[in-house]
């Protein structure tokens, strides 16, 4: 059975840089949130992206992502950033060995990386209003992964060598508290 990575956070925790440093790692195909909502829905910014996704989570009960995933068929597939509940459940339902991970940062570390990253769709909205719509889901998307690993103070070789040290044990690890870096 392929594994497939789920990743979940908040925006600018370092979801999509960890989902491209692990795909090499794994030789995993990265499944692209936004390029998934931008194939369906076109939107120039950030603002139409989020609008975007809400319609393909309207039309799709969420499982717009699970879908995207089952396209890549047989290999190792790692989904960037999934959003929602509804997006982790039907992922989490495939067919396949789901590892969910939360990746969390706190929110000056989250805002010191919006305001440092090139990325032209972040250039028609501002961090708070960015983050608005995602503050009431972050605890319960925490709650449904397997695994939250604290970026704050990590580089992302660092991260990404916490959730390879935790693949390689099978996913084996106490509750759900964060995984030392050391």
């Amino acid at each position: 059975m392929q594994m497939l990575i789920v990743l979940v956070g908040p925006v600018c925790a370092g979801k999509t840089t960890l989902a491209l440093g692990l795909s090499t790692a794994l030789e995993a195909e990265v499944v692209s949130a936004r390029e998934v909502i931008r194939e369906t829905l076109p939107g120039d910014d950030r603002a139409d992206l989020q609008a975007s996704g809400r319609e393909l989570e309207r039309r799709t009960g969420g499982h717009w992502l699970s879908e995207a995933a089952a396209r890549i068929g047989d290999r190792p597939a790692i989904v960037d950033a999934a959003r929602t509940a509804a997006q982790v459940q039907a992922l989490v339902n495939m067919p396949r060995q789901v590892h969910t991970i939360y990746l969390a940062a706190s929110e000056q570390s989250c805002r010191r990386r919006f305001q440092t990253r090139d990325d032209p769709a972040d250039s028609f909205q501002s961090f708070d209003q960015l983050i608005a719509g995602e503050l009431p889901l972050r605890r319960e998307l925490r709650e449904m992964t397997d695994l939250v690993v604290e970026t704050d103070g990590l580089g992302v070789k660092e991260v990404r060598d916490v959730v390879l040290r935790y693949l390689a044990t099978g996913g084996q690890v106490e509750g759900k508290s964060p995984v030392p870096s050391n």
